[in-house]
């Protein structure tokens, strides 16, 4: 004869199986792009959805995007074309080491996380939250010819390109005589950092 104290405590025990199982399938997950590493990148706990180059729009460009976009190595076409169109073009490195050197990325998906982060300024995570990468504020370049559409990614701090010298993107640096930043805390000509954090 089962013992009803037995019965109990197994009852107890698959509700909190079902109880945890319910909690993870309630999360939908979240997902987020790390520019500067391709295939195989996604950090332990994530699953990659997709790799491919990063794109946008010409900087002396009059139309176009003001997004970095990361562009599937295999890209589907309809039977449309464009009569007036703006176009995209590969972005590349531009810094002190790394000179046109293409820039991968890769879309990573995190299933029990509710919630995502750019840290900028920090490359670690706030208290509570977990970091999945961390690297460098990069934009375009400030000079005349570049005016108008600026769009900022964090760009991994290992990145990956077709060069064997190994760099450190230098792009987003503190100005602090022509600006309202508080100097200290932040240095003159620092390069800024920035992290990817998920929380559940």
């Amino acid at each position: 004869q089962t013992n009803p104290r037995s019965k109990m405590t197994l009852k107890i025990h698959l509700l909190l199986v079902l109880t945890s199982y319910l909690s993870l399938e309630s999360y939908a997950g979240v997902s987020y792009v790390r520019w500067g590493r391709g295939h195989g990148s996604c950090p332990s706990g994530s699953k990659e959805v997709y790799h491919g180059r990063v794109a946008g729009t010409e900087f002396n460009a009059e139309g176009g995007t003001n997004d970095y976009l990361c562009l599937p190595v295999n890209p589907q076409y309809l039977a449309d074309t464009a009569v007036h169109n703006s176009t995209l073009h590969g972005v590349k490195y531009h810094s002190q080491k790394l000179i046109n050197d293409d820039m991968p990325c890769v879309v990573c998906y995190v299933r029990i996380r509710s919630a995502k982060l750019i840290y900028h300024g920090r490359y670690t995570c706030p208290g509570g939250w977990k970091r999945e990468y961390h690297g460098y504020l990069m934009s375009d370049a400030n000079i005349a010819s570049r005016n108008g559409r600026k769009s900022t990614i964090c760009a991994d701090v290992h990145p990956r390109t077709s060069s064997t010298n190994p760099a450190v993107p230098h792009f987003m640096a503190v100005d602090c005589t022509n600006s309202e930043l508080p100097c200290p805390p932040y240095e003159d000509g620092r390069v800024l950092t920035c992290a990817v954090c998920t929380k559940s």
